[in-house]
């Protein structure tokens, strides 16, 4: 870890698991000086819930042709590994992080982390912490809250007053190691599922099996039959069978 290199965070995720991202903004700085700024749309391979939605606007449709995230961590790894990573709420940001690079089985490393959340409680025990909130406080703007640039800026201006009204101590800098384990099996059939899911989501599009789906779909079932026996992917496999065999989509 670098002295005075900082990278500030935030993440979207697409449903109530809280275990993929589909959206992330980074701003590093080194010395003071931001020398990376990018905002991330990411295909989680993963459904939406509604409730996610609402909130942060983004579905399905706006990141199908986007990049997964085992794709773009090569490319932001270091920003991670080599700084403070700071966010609002951070550890719930890195536990989200950390989750994801275990579903592409990807090393998770460890985090030293800064929350600004935190540091507000700290100094400002009687107000709420919200970011917006503590935004309004401090005059800093957050016109698009949620959207993971947006609250990524508002984080790094937010350290900026907060240390600089406050200071920084050492031990307000945190190390978090992930500790969740998922086995294997479950892992390997949530990614069963999720390829299953981008298939289906084109099939949606238009309700017609077209014959490269159908081939995908019956491609899928060869490479994933070793798993129908457990409860509910196999309910799933039966009904996919039935359906490939039937050519008809049964309205639910």
């Amino acid at each position: 870890m670098q002295n005075n290199s900082y990278t500030f965070i935030d993440i979207e995720t697409p449903n109530r698991s809280n275990d993929k991202i589909c959206s992330i903004g980074i701003i590093h700085l080194s010395n003071g000086e931001k020398d990376f700024e990018k905002y991330y749309l990411v295909n989680p391979e993963a459904s939406f819930d509604e409730v996610n939605m609402k909130i942060h606007h983004i579905k399905s449709k706006d990141v199908i042709d986007k990049q997964s995230f085992n794709q773009i961590w090569p490319m932001i790894e270091k920003y991670f590994v080599s700084a403070v990573i700071v966010a609002h709420n951070a550890t719930f940001d890195i536990s989200v992080i950390s989750k994801t690079l275990q579903f592409y089985n990807i090393p998770i490393p460890e985090f030293h982390y800064f929350c600004t959340c935190e540091k507000a409680k700290r100094h400002l025990p009687n107000m709420k912490h919200n970011l917006n909130i503590l935004c309004d406080k401090f005059g800093i703007n957050l016109a698009n809250h949620h959207n993971a640039m947006e609250d990524t800026q508002a984080c790094l201006e937010l350290f900026q007053v907060l240390t600089g009204k406050y200071g920084l101590l050492p031990e307000e800098i945190n190390t978090y190691v992930f500790s969740e384990t998922i086995k294997s099996n479950e892992v390997m059939v949530q990614k069963a599922m999720n390829e299953l899911h981008g298939i289906v989501y084109g099939i949606g599009m238009d309700n017609v099996i077209h014959e490269k789906e159908y081939e995908a779909v019956r491609k899928w079932m060869g490479e994933h039959n070793q798993y129908k026996a457990q409860e509910h992917f196999k309910e799933c496999y039966e009904l996919i069978d039935q359906i490939l065999e039937d050519q008809v989509i049964p309205m639910c």
